[in-house]
């Protein structure tokens, strides 16, 4: 089973247990953020919980995206670089070793 295919449904399975935890814990409960207390439902406090749970992941996930694109691009540059110089040095080489034959 292919890797992306196997975390999708491993999420929907995560999302089916949430969901049936929800519904069996619906009742109110008080909430006491810094400065101020509320009442909300505990299947909608659990589901938020875990949708902001997974958002941050996300975004934590992009960042090192973005850092391991920027590794791969500098990498090619650096590969690049080295080819450049692999081509110029077995120039050299040849044009040295035409040097020798003549003498």
């Amino acid at each position: 089973m292919p890797k992306k295919q196997f975390f999708f449904i491993l999420g929907l399975i995560v999302a089916v247990i949430l969901m049936v935890f929800a519904m069996f814990n619906a009742s109110p409960v008080e909430i006491n953020l810094l400065f101020t207390t509320f009442k909300a439902s505990q299947a909608l406090v659990v589901i938020l919980s875990a949708a902001l749970g997974a958002i941050i992941a996300a975004i934590l996930n992009m960042v090192k995206i973005l850092k391991l694109s920027s590794d791969v691009k500098s990498l090619h540059k650096e590969n690049e670089k080295l080819r450049n110089q692999i081509k110029f040095n077995a120039a050299e080489t040849e044009k040295v070793e035409t040097e020798e034959v003549k003498e």
